[in-house]
């Protein structure tokens, strides 16, 4: 942040403080206060940006654990911290979106013979509004993937368009409560090559 402040500004012959602050959504005094810090606070105060994580107070536990276990795999560790210093899961803070596409069907000896071509796709959001668009165009939740299927690889990429355009209301989508037209026929996210 501090590098485009500066950047914009370009001592004097670049953007107004008015401009840089509406051009990066913060406040003028925001933008002064990093204008009048020299090079080398500026460089001070990016040297202390580490920050504890929630792992840190266990350090020396897990550190004993892979000495000890060196072949445990990470399951496994977590399994052990959670048994020896209790539940260690959080809610995100964040907002976050994963899109998980498997990249090929599964193996004939896990799934049988004559099986499907069809890869899962698993939208992963913390998003309730993402999770309803998902879910109006035929997207289930849970992880195993139901049939009829999506269609092919190649409509991924419209299905995304659709659930990702902010200009159109949920209830506008296919198969919405708002909208009884009905959905593509999807699964939890199934789609075929």
């Amino acid at each position: 942040m501090i590098h485009k402040i500066k950047a914009l500004y370009d001592a004097g012959r670049g953007s107004s403080l008015h401009a840089i602050a509406a051009a990066l959504g913060i406040s003028r005094n925001t933008v002064r206060k990093y204008l009048a810090l020299s090079a080398e606070a500026i460089a001070a105060d990016q040297g202390q940006r580490a920050r504890a994580k929630r792992l840190d107070a266990h350090r020396n536990y897990l550190v004993h654990l892979l000495a000890t276990y060196p072949r445990l795999i990470a399951v496994k560790v977590l399994r052990k911290l959670q048994e020896a210093h209790g539940d260690l899961e959080q809610p995100s803070p964040r907002d976050y979106l994963m899109i998980l596409v498997g990249d090929h069907q599964p193996a004939s000896s896990v799934t049988g013979p004559d099986a499907p071509w069809d890869v899962p796709v698993h939208v992963i959001t913390s998003r309730p509004e993402l999770v309803e668009r998902f879910r109006a165009l035929g997207f289930q939740p849970g992880l195993e993937p139901r049939r009829p299927v999506l269609g092919g690889m190649h409509e991924l990429i419209w299905l995304l368009a659709e659930a990702f355009d902010s200009q159109r209301s949920l209830g506008s989508l296919p198969g919405s409560p708002a909208n009884p037209a009905p959905a593509r026929q999807v699964s939890v996210g199934t789609l075929s090559p």
